[in-house]
């Protein structure tokens, strides 16, 4: 259920052998755009299907390589978007990664002057493997998560309100580069999508005295 997408003049690839690995070549760094500037240039493999909120997608990063003179902003994560799209300015997106020397950022689209995320809170250290998630309690409130476990997470920054983000749309894995100088890749373990619990509190399950 995965396309390959090289909007913009990007190029790049992808293989799946025990995970997926996504590469990006000849890319500059999908952030707050228009053409023929910076403009969505990111190499994505996506679910041909949508989800819908409230839902929480997360997926674990085993590495990430950036390029030569990308200043450390390399980008490889979970990327939610209205449409499959390289053209709108009223796409909601917004994504959780993981940089090449940044540590983790949170971005979302903030206006309609860009076509692509302009706005977002970063840092921590990150140890591999990690998870990123983005959780959707609704299309008014969107969080960024990032840890060593589904299980061990802490919010970077704030819950945010994408610009015209819709009810449903598409979810996907990408690489963005912060140059056209040399290739970037990112592994990916596994991309989980579900629903979002009642209430916001996560079921529980206890065996005898065990409860987990």
């Amino acid at each position: 259920e995965t396309v390959l997408s090289n909007p913009s003049g990007a190029s790049g690839s992808y293989f799946v052998n025990n995970g997926i690995t996504i590469s990006n070549t000849n890319s500059i760094d999908f952030w707050g755009g228009n053409p023929p500037d910076i403009a969505y240039m990111i190499t994505l493999v996506y679910d041909t299907s949508t989800i819908s909120i409230p839902s929480i997608a997360q997926t674990q990063i085993t590495s990430l390589t950036g390029n030569s003179g990308d200043g450390g902003w390399t980008k490889a994560g979970v990327l939610y978007q209205n449409s499959i799209t390289d053209t709108s300015d009223s796409n909601g997106e917004v994504d959780m990664v993981v940089t090449s020397g940044n540590g983790y950022a949170f971005q979302w689209q903030s206006g309609i002057s860009y076509n692509a995320p302009s706005a977002n809170s970063n840092g921590g250290s990150i140890s591999y493997p990690t998870d990123v998630s983005l959780v959707f309690p609704s299309t008014n409130s969107v969080g960024g998560f990032y840890g060593s476990s589904l299980g061990s997470l802490t919010q970077m920054g704030s819950y945010e309100t994408p610009t015209s983000i819709a009810s449903s749309g598409y979810i996907g894995l990408f690489v963005t580069a912060h140059n056209p100088s040399g290739t970037s890749s990112a592994v990916f373990r596994y991309l989980v999508t579900r629903a979002y619990p009642p209430n916001g509190v996560m079921p529980s399950v206890s065996f005898g005295g065990v409860s987990s």
